[in-house]
């Protein structure tokens, strides 16, 4: 697949390219975020945006392809997210920032500039919730986010390091590096490889990253960024729930997933079977009293050797109706779609597209049939009148 740098629209054109020493980056991959174009742009900063796919109107962002393509879509985004000092080593400095965050002030602007000038290495937001690798640890698992073994196995090895309880935890929407100085350079090789080795998730590994290099990051802000009025954070919107039933002998039992998507419709849901003993079936919940057309894509899942294996899709049982392209329209309270595998399975992933029809739509299309079986209703009825007027007049004839 081509792929096409952008150019910076000449209305940003202050942007001196290159004379910059700062760099402010994101990364998306695999229609996760859509990438905004921030409020509060600063002149002494450069901003790039790796992307696996050509996005139209990036603004001040230029647009890289990634240098990596032999990972999948959320540890492609880590590495861009991590490894500044081997993509972005023109620069001296970096500031990592997720790709739903817009920034509304010069607050940010003023504080890499503090950071650099008190020669601060690594300074991130404190996570708002919690304060402890293992209490975000039983989140992900409890959340679905990663793999239960593969977390419990992270656990297992942070705690055969002797890393403790509470020894701080960040949020890593926001990093400002001085990466290339040495112990940062260490720290981030020794997060990327855990990353590779264990959960995706990157806060599960930062803090002992950090503990195994003796290295402390400075706190940001006083207050996590989300709640300071100089951010806004677009959180992924949730366009419905899946759910699977496990375990079928046991009712009730079942993994409940959001599905979320920004501007594209594409979705990706990825269930995690390691734990289940049986699959039953698979409901598919996108929306709730809303008129939605739905395509699926595809059915994939991993047996218990591995080995994947798509679903033939022709079988679904579906409670709406369908057209010649596979679409399957619903105007119900909850649209659901149901499959059975009929064996165990390590993991599956259903992706597709989800299309909203707007209120308007919906209104026509209800006239739309209403006038439709209005149309079909009057020539049986004016035929049957006919009827009825040829039956008088012969019977008025004969009489």
């Amino acid at each position: 697949m081509a792929f096409y740098y952008s150019k910076i629209n000449s209305s940003d054109k202050k942007m001196n390219k290159r004379e910059n020493k700062i760099v402010i980056y994101t990364a998306i991959s695999g229609n996760y975020d859509r990438l905004i174009r921030h409020n509060y742009k600063s002149p002494l900063f450069d901003y790039v945006c790796f992307a696996d796919s050509k996005i139209s109107n990036p603004g001040i962002w230029e647009i890289r392809p990634f240098v990596r393509h032999d990972l999948d879509n959320v540890r492609l985004a880590r590495y861009h997210k991590i490894m500044t000092h081997k993509i972005l080593d023109e620069y001296d400095y970096s500031v990592w920032i997720d790709g739903n965050i817009d920034v509304l002030s010069n607050v940010l602007e003023k504080k890499i500039l503090s950071l650099i000038k008190k020669n601060s290495k690594l300074s991130m937001n404190i996570h708002f919730e919690r304060n402890c690798t293992y209490d975000e640890a039983k989140k992900c698992i409890i959340s679905g986010k990663d793999s239960c073994s593969i977390i419990t196995n992270q656990i297992k090895f942070l705690k055969s390091s002797n890393f403790p309880e509470n020894y701080g935890l960040p949020e890593t929407n926001i990093i400002f590096r001085d990466h290339k100085d040495y112990q940062v350079i260490k720290t981030m090789e020794d997060w990327w490889n855990l990353i590779l080795k264990y959960s995706y998730r990157d806060q599960l590994s930062i803090m002992f990253s950090l503990y195994k290099n003796n290295f402390r990051y400075s706190q940001m802000f006083l207050v996590n960024s989300r709640f300071m009025r100089d951010f806004r954070f677009e959180d992924h919107k949730i366009c419905g729930t899946a759910i699977l039933k496990v375990d079928p002998e046991e009712y009730g039992s079942r993994i409940v997933k959001n599905i979320s998507f920004y501007q594209s419709d594409i979705f990706e849901i990825n269930f995690n079977l390691e734990s289940c003993k049986n699959i039953g079936s698979f409901c598919f919940v996108p929306f709730d009293k809303e008129l939605v057309k739905i395509k699926l894509s595809s059915i994939t899942y991993q047996d218990l050797s591995g080995i994947e294996h798509n679903f033939d899709l022709k079988t679904l049982v579906s409670y709406g109706a369908s057209d010649d392209s596979g679409n399957m329209f619903f105007n119900n309270t909850k649209p659901e779609i149901y499959f059975k595998l009929g064996l165990e399975t390590k993991s599956i992933v259903i992706s597709g597209e989800i299309t909203i029809i707007d209120k308007c739509s919906k209104i026509y299309s209800s006239y739309t049939w209403k006038i439709g079986k209005i149309i079909l209703w009057l020539p049986s009825k004016i035929l049957f009148l006919f009827r009825v007027i040829k039956q008088i007049f012969s019977y008025m004839k004969n009489y």
